[in-house]
């Protein structure tokens, strides 16, 4: 897809490099970017995610939860824990069992939660 982009964008495809600490310049990865290639900056990635949010009347959601969704979403399919920590970009499985462990406890807590239901009303499960 981002072939496509630069291709479209053609003599405005601007590419992004990160600078280090020590001078070293490289290309940057990035996950969000304009149609132009220049990034999306997390300010303003997390205004457009704050307004489509209020517009579809769900709670806020910050890139870094955008991110995390997805991740979880990802191990949720049964994608290779080894690819899930390359899309990630994590530098270890570690950081991605993380999020693992996070949908494990959300699943908990529905169950949970269900069975508190059922309990109030055990007709309701039929």
């Amino acid at each position: 897809r981002r072939g496509m982009e630069r291709a479209w964008a053609g003599q405005g495809w601007v590419e992004p490099v990160v600078t280090w600490p020590d001078g070293t310049v490289a290309p940057a990865d990035l996950m969000f970017r304009m149609p132009s290639g220049t990034p999306i900056w997390d300010r303003t990635l997390g205004e457009w995610l704050t307004q489509l949010c209020e517009a579809a009347g769900v709670d806020r959601l910050t890139p870094h939860g955008l991110r995390h969704a997805a991740v979880t979403l990802l191990e949720d399919t049964g994608a290779h824990p080894a690819v899930v920590q390359q899309l990630a970009g994590h530098a270890s499985a570690s950081m991605t069992d993380h999020y693992t462990a996070a949908l494990q406890r959300a699943m908990r807590e529905a169950v949970e939660m269900l069975a508190v239901r059922l309990r109030e009303d055990p007709g309701r499960g039929r």
